[in-house]
């Protein structure tokens, strides 16, 4: 299990995490940490919250994450592209031109304070809807999406699945582990 500080603040919906980076299929982006920081007035920062289903992250570290995948499935899929403004909510999302046997998908991985890092699944990360107008399955859609500016970033329950958590409030201690769990 990776272990990392909980943080708690008045003004926040859940627990505060200090979140150093993100990684694209193990490639860190190197995002400016003081878009994850928690700003002197306590708004901004990063917080866990398991009532959430998706994840926010705010503008620019959403664009530098988003084009690192964007890279990532153009070098990996010749018929993957990415889906031209919104679909079911969602602002990234890739369509394929052709029925492609084999889809590659980045995992991502979240690296936290004291060298916890949460890798995630692509399966978990992205979720397949119908093509609207086409019917059948194959637009791939991203669960984390551009948060508000100077908001606090959230790590919402898709990126928590199949991951065991174990929030230890006495200590300020937040422990998680990946573990397949049944559906």
């Amino acid at each position: 299990m990776f272990t990392t500080p909980l943080h708690i603040l008045p003004n926040h919906k859940g627990y505060c995490l200090t979140l150093h980076d993100i990684g694209v299929d193990g490639q860190k982006l190197n995002i400016p940490s003081n878009l994850f920081a928690l700003n002197p007035d306590n708004s901004g920062g990063t917080i866990i919250n398991p009532g959430t289903v998706l994840t926010y992250i705010v503008p620019d570290a959403f664009d530098i994450l988003i084009k690192a995948i964007t890279d990532y499935i153009s070098n990996l899929n010749l018929f993957l592209h990415r889906y031209q403004g919104q679909t079911y909510g969602f602002e990234a999302c890739w369509h394929p031109f052709f029925n492609s046997p084999t889809v590659y998908l980045p995992t991502l991985t979240f690296y936290f304070e004291n060298n916890a890092d949460l890798l995630v699944q692509s399966s978990e990360v992205f979720w397949i809807f119908p093509e609207p107008g086409i019917n059948q399955p194959g637009l791939y859609c991203l669960t984390i999406r551009r948060g508000e500016p100077h908001a606090a970033n959230v790590i919402g329950s898709s990126v928590q699945t199949n991951q065991r958590f174990v929030y230890d409030v006495a200590k300020l201690e937040l422990s998680f582990a990946a573990e397949m769990c049944a559906m």
